[in-house]
């Protein structure tokens, strides 16, 4: 079946679930707003950077940007399993090579400096979404006396934060996380658009942050000054601005008491966001809406270029091997 063949049919199976074969079979569903549970939502874009065909849209009722039609939760745990770090990072292996290719080093440290008035004096902290651990290293270093722990779904990461730098990381998804420990600062670094359920993240922060403790969220700004299609991968199933970050966070029990737009040469059209448990009210704004619309709408009507610069970017991770 040739892939045009392969994309018509998609449009014809039923809309909970669908597969194209770009270039291996992709398990599609479709899906409600994940922050307000709304059904009715405009598209934006109709195919990610790789041009597999999972749809942006934004929500009608909440102003929400997420994924729709989007992979499925089974093939994405085997796609993290398999694809993942070769597709985005190249890796294959983690060495000093792929650090300083990563620049991971002077990720950890920008944000631990961002996060240090925030950890100074608490007794632990939990990291879901350790990757390879230099970050909890770092806070280990500054701060002796601090409990450090951390949650990452790839063995060959978690593996690396035990048998190289010492660290306790459970290997696993925050669902499997088989300990009660409460922690007073528990972080997500581009962690949350990946996941499929917010709410049940939010019952597990609940459940491990201490009273008065706080959560620390970066994730990507799409209200940001980005102007490139890397942002729109089928890995990104939500894609955050200030407002629906907060919006998210009230829906689940939290006020925003720092909210940090980052644009700099490491982070592109971040967000760095601090929470702590705490009640609010939510809403959409139009004028936002229509600032995330107009960059989906400046992107290049023929986007054949950029894709074809991405299957180039991975042949090229691949011939290096």
């Amino acid at each position: 079946m040739s892939h045009i063949e392969t994309l018509t049919a998609l449009s014809q199976r039923p809309r909970n679930e669908s597969r194209a074969y770009l270039p291996f079979p992709l398990q599609l569903e479709r899906c409600v707003c994940p922050s307000c549970s709304a059904q009715e939502a405009d598209s934006l874009m109709a195919f990610d950077q790789f041009g597999f065909p999972v749809g942006t849209v934004e929500c009608r009722q909440c102003g929400f940007v997420y994924t729709n039609p989007r992979p499925s939760e089974t093939w994405m745990k085997e796609f993290y399993k398999t694809f993942f770090w070769f597709f985005f990072q190249g890796r294959r292996k983690i060495n000093e090579r792929f650090l300083q290719r990563q620049k991971t080093r002077e990720w950890a440290e920008l944000r631990f400096a961002r996060c240090a008035p925030f950890i100074e004096g608490r007794k632990s902290i939990l990291d879901i979404g350790a990757g390879c651990g230099l970050f909890l290293d770092r806070v280990r270093s500054e701060f002796p006396n601090l409990q450090t722990a951390g949650i990452e779904p790839d063995p060959t990461m978690a593996e690396f934060c035990r048998e190289r730098l010492g660290l306790e990381v459970h290997q696993g998804f925050f669902q499997d996380y088989p300990f009660n420990r409460r922690f007073e600062v528990i972080t997500l670094f581009h962690v949350i658009e990946h996941l499929f359920d917010l709410t049940a993240l939010f019952e597990f922060i609940h459940k491990h942050l201490a009273s008065g403790g706080l959560l620390i969220v970066e994730a990507p700004n799409v209200d940001g000054g980005w102007r490139t299609v890397y942002m729109i991968q089928l890995s990104h199933l939500h894609l955050f601005s200030p407002r629906t970050m907060k919006n998210l966070f009230a829906r689940n029990g939290f006020e925003v008491v720092c909210s940090e737009n980052l644009e700099n040469n490491l982070d592109e059209s971040n967000l760095f966001v601090v929470g702590r448990p705490s009640p609010h009210n939510c809403g959409r704004d139009l004028q936002e809406s229509a600032r995330v619309r107009a960059k989906f709408q400046d992107m290049p009507r023929m986007r054949m270029p950029l894709v074809l610069r991405a299957w180039i970017r991975l042949a090229y991770f691949a011939l290096r091997r």
